[in-house]
């Protein structure tokens, strides 16, 4: 099972501006005036990048290991585990109601904690 907790990131400054690129996210990047506003901005992006993914039910890369001259961008708890456990189900060739019955929920609850926009308390995550 792969982390799904961050994604690295490339800095570079050109010219006064640091630029922000996710190279296993294509097209997506950003940039910031500072190095901390750049961080701030990529952890933006990679959020609305990895949120619209989901709901548009995109493949997309999962996260490869740092190289030296990245950064990891963190995501928050609840969209890494909506997006762990979406790889996951598809992996094992599960629809949300064949995983909602292995987990003894109803298919409306599994698909809520696919959903990348609903925060969860850990113990609901637990339950």
């Amino acid at each position: 099972m792969r982390n799904f907790q961050s994604y690295p990131a490339k800095i570079t400054q050109e010219e006064g501006q640091y630029t922000v690129f996710f190279r296993d996210l294509p097209n997506t990047f950003t940039y910031g005036d500072t190095y901390g506003e750049a961080l701030e901005n990529a952890k933006e992006v990679l959020e609305l990048m990895v949120e619209e993914m989901i709901k548009d039910e995109e493949e997309f890369n999962p996260p490869s290991a740092r190289r030296e001259d990245e950064v990891d961008i963190f995501m928050p708890f609840h969209l890494s585990f909506s997006l762990l456990l979406r790889t996951e189900r598809k992996r094992r060739g599960l629809t949300q109601a064949q995983l909602a019955e292995l987990l003894g929920v109803t298919q409306q609850q599994e698909a809520k904690l696919e959903k990348p926009s609903q925060e969860r308390k850990i113990n609901t995550i637990v339950n």
